[in-house]
């Protein structure tokens, strides 16, 4: 079950000369749906304002397999598919009103203090809720 669902429609304003949705416009899509996702893993605004820190992406891939037109309507859906002591990577799948995958998103994101470079351990309360939550506790770099 995923933990997000985010609906949607093309909006004029991410569609291309020919009336197709960007690349850039799904990965907006895609780092909304990812926001939402770390709200509900505890990792929010709220988070960041108490502790400093965040979930910031380190890695990501995107594929295209069919395009949306403008004032499609479109769902995006968000797994977490693993997560370790500093990392978690989340999957995302948008698919047309009628089923169709259109764009697929994976998006690694490390935890770390706003502005830092260094990962750092989630907190024992996070650290908790994404063992219980994610299917894997091994993540693999995309370059690898």
């Amino acid at each position: 079950m995923p933990l997000v669902v985010l609906e949607g429609a093309v909006p004029p304003d991410w569609a291309d000369a020919g009336g197709r949705m960007r690349a850039a416009a799904a990965c907006l899509a895609f780092a909304e749906a990812s926001e939402l996702a770390l709200e509900r893993l505890g990792l929010g605004v709220a988070y960041r304002a108490a502790t400093g820190c965040l979930a910031e992406p380190a890695e990501a891939r995107y594929r295209y397999r069919a395009a949306l037109a403008r004032g499609d309507a479109y769902r995006v859906l968000a797994w977490l598919d693993g997560a370790d002591a500093r990392r978690l990577a989340l999957s995302h799948r948008m698919v047309s009103a009628g089923g169709r995958l259109a764009a697929e998103a994976e998006i690694l994101l490390r935890h770390t203090e706003r502005g830092g470079d260094r990962a750092l351990p989630f907190p024992p309360e996070i650290r908790a809720r994404l063992t219980r939550l994610a299917p894997s506790q091994a993540i693999r770099s995309f370059a690898a």
